[in-house]
């Protein structure tokens, strides 16, 4: 697996690997991974990530329970799975960057092994995002977006998503939406004048990496503003 793409995408797969690093960094591991508590390293896990952690691991079971599984659940589980991934990463940033840190240790705790070659570019993105508009609130539209249906996470490498539209009574093509909306963490919510409701918003939606470099348009679809 590259160091590009080892994050899992799922929730269930990205729990299992929240679980994993827990029950791994309880052992020996995690004092030859330069946590050892009461240490600077040791404090960031202790107060910064072991309690995202668990706010992660507690919105996932809320949401994995079919009984409890609805949207506000979703919700949490975005939210907090989109603040607890940073920390993943940062992790790995510094238990890979460990000298006595070998191949096997990082692939005990789910991590990849180290890197052969250089830092991997962000990919530019192949497909477009899920996204649905929502007119909720009077005047607003507001987008929700993912890598899909079930996950509003962005994809590998993305820095957010660029939303173009325009309000028309025909069927636009692309280059007719020339208004332009980048957001970095779903929803995006716009906001129009009195004069615009009961008007058929049309729009598209694509990936922008952390490099700027934009992917594939979506499917024009539409929606009437509130």
């Amino acid at each position: 697996m590259s160091t590009q793409d080892w994050m899992p995408r799922s929730h269930e797969l990205r729990h299992k690997l929240a679980v994993l690093i827990f029950t791994i960094l309880i052992g020996d591991l995690r004092i030859k991974a330069g946590l050892t508590a009461k240490t600077p390293p040791g404090d960031w896990y202790d107060t910064v990530y072991t309690p995202q952690c668990t706010i992660f691991c507690t919105a996932f079971d809320v949401w994995n329970d079919i009984s409890t599984r609805t949207p506000v659940a979703l919700d949490d589980l975005d939210k907090a799975e989109e603040d607890f991934i940073p920390l993943v990463r940062k992790l790995h940033s510094f238990v890979s960057g460990n000298p006595v840190i070998t191949d096997s240790d990082l692939e005990k705790m789910g991590f990849p092994k180290h890197s052969s070659g250089g830092h991997a570019p962000s990919p530019v993105a192949e497909h477009a995002p899920f996204i649905r508009a929502r007119a909720d609130e009077a005047r607003t539209v507001g987008f929700h977006y993912g890598a899909s249906e079930s996950s509003r996470s962005k994809p590998e490498g993305q820095h957010g998503i660029e939303v173009i539209s325009t309000i028309s009574d025909a069927v636009p093509v692309l280059k007719d939406l020339t208004r332009s909306d980048f957001d970095t963490r779903t929803p995006l919510k716009l906001t129009f004048a009195d004069e615009d409701r009961g008007k058929k918003l049309w729009f598209a939606a694509r990936w922008e990496n952390t490099r700027g470099q934009k992917g594939p348009f979506g499917e024009i679809q539409s929606v009437i503003i509130p």
